[in-house]
């Protein structure tokens, strides 16, 4: 009863004892009169008004008479933690804040200020890059049928952090036209000066290829750059058709275990056979270097399946299909160092010099698919990223190069927010077309801070 009564003072311990939060000792309470004369005490006089204290500041606010500055603060912690704001309605999520003095605002009340905090954080960007030099990541992608672009935006100075400002549907196809008018729309609305536009992050698709050539007729100094790991990528996937046998090998293992346990259980000592996504940076190579590693214990595992059945039988004709250590010694001599290259890449702190650098010192022994003309082709063809590291790009001058070479050589940023988009799309979260940019801005640009 008193805990019910006193909930921000007593609790009720699993042996039905009232515990005191603020002194931190069991208070007797069979009388009601004790308890009373134990809340008058001076310790618990003085450690309730400290707790106050505490919970007053724990939000970093004032007195809290800013009842407005609270909800921003608790829908801007909301979407960057990607928590939907209906929780605000959670019956345990209400008695947290009430503990802590605060009483929670109402759904609509949250959602009423979306619009307002996201306009804000748009103006704290643009002012952010103001009278600098800037580079744009973009790429579209397609979600339940529906084509968005995002784009990306960084400072030159500072080429770590990027910031989504548009993510926006397209009803009609993608083409050159169209990336080189959102491109041409995101830089007016920053208000970025011609000369300071100086690099354009991109895939390496046809039309984002043309988009660029028709972006650089417009912008004097514009470089585009295509992403090395899209390149890394490729190359993987030659690799991949280039050994059907250790294909079949990876998806057959693949199948046996995936949704028996018993089976799976029988790989603990060498580590479970891995579940590669081809469309997932170096799943499959890394997975074509673990039957490389454990190929024997592999096969006596597989062979010594119980049962029988179509997933096993397939199982075990792959780990002993004719010339199939001839390939994963091929694999492991040749294309091993795919893997560590594609590992490092996948920070926005891996610069176009480094890349350049890698890509070009690459040594593969014997180069059974043909990689290493591959890549010196697709980099004659990535020509800009070329200019850029060897400085021979006579336009710049060469502290515009210099930062031009620390920028990010690939634009796996702009692959994260799609994923944190695929994520508000999800089934269960519903939203209209023109508050999804919202969202996904506040959420991407909080965590990037």
């Amino acid at each position: 009863m008193f805990a019910l009564e006193f909930r921000k003072e007593f609790h009720l311990t699993a042996a039905s004892e009232l515990f005191c939060s603020i002194c931190g000792i069991m208070v007797e309470c069979e009388r009601r009169s004790t308890v009373i004369k134990h809340r008058k005490s001076a310790k618990h006089q003085c450690g309730l008004s400290s707790s106050s204290i505490s919970r007053q500041t724990l939000l970093n606010l004032e007195p809290l008479n800013d009842r407005e500055q609270f909800v921003q603060k608790l829908v801007t912690a909301f979407l960057s933690a990607d928590i939907p704001l209906e929780k605000v309605n959670n019956d345990c999520m209400k008695s947290l804040f009430d503990d802590m003095g605060y009483k929670l605002p109402s759904e609509s009340l949250c959602r009423s200020r979306v619009t307002s905090i996201a306009d804000k954080d748009l103006l704290r960007i643009k002012e952010l890059l103001l009278g600098k030099q800037v580079f744009l990541v973009i790429d579209e992608s397609e979600f339940y049928g529906k084509k968005y672009i995002n784009v990306l935006v960084g400072n030159v100075k500072d080429p770590v952090k990027t910031y989504l400002i548009v993510c926006k549907t397209c009803d009609t196809s993608v083409n050159q036209a169209y990336i080189a008018q959102t491109v041409d729309d995101t830089l007016r609305f920053l208000n970025t000066r011609r000369e300071d536009f100086l690099l354009l992050l991109s895939d390496a698709a046809k039309y984002m290829l043309s988009a660029g050539k028709t972006l650089k007729k417009l912008y004097s100094l514009l470089s585009h750059v295509t992403c090395v790991a899209h390149l890394l990528h490729n190359c993987a996937e030659k690799i991949r058709a280039s050994f059907p046998k250790v294909d079949n090998l990876i998806a057959r293992v693949k199948a046996s275990v995936l949704k028996n346990k018993e089976r799976k259980e029988m790989f603990r000592d060498i580590g479970y056979p891995p579940e590669p996504v081809p469309t997932r940076w170096a799943t499959w190579l890394k997975a074509a270097l673990y039957y490389a590693d454990n190929l024997p214990k592999v096969t006596e595992i597989v062979k010594s399946y119980p049962n029988a059945g179509l997933l096993v039988s397939q199982a075990k004709e792959a780990v002993c299909e004719q010339g199939l250590i001839h390939d994963l010694v091929a694999l492991k001599r040749d294309y091993s160092c795919l893997v560590v290259l594609l590992d490092q890449i996948q920070s926005e702190s891996f610069t176009i010099l480094q890349a350049h650098t890698y890509l070009t010192n690459l040594l593969f022994q014997q180069d059974c698919c043909g990689i290493s003309s591959y890549l010196q082709k697709r980099l004659k063809a990535n020509s800009d990223l070329v200019a850029i590291a060897t400085l021979s790009m006579q336009v710049l001058s060469p502290s515009f190069l210099v930062d031009l070479q620390s920028c990010q050589a690939t634009s796996l940023s702009v692959e994260r927010s799609f994923s944190m988009l695929h994520k508000l799309l999800s089934k269960d979260r519903h939203f209209k077309s023109e508050n999804i940019v919202k969202y996904l801005a506040m959420h991407y640009n909080t965590v990037t801070l």
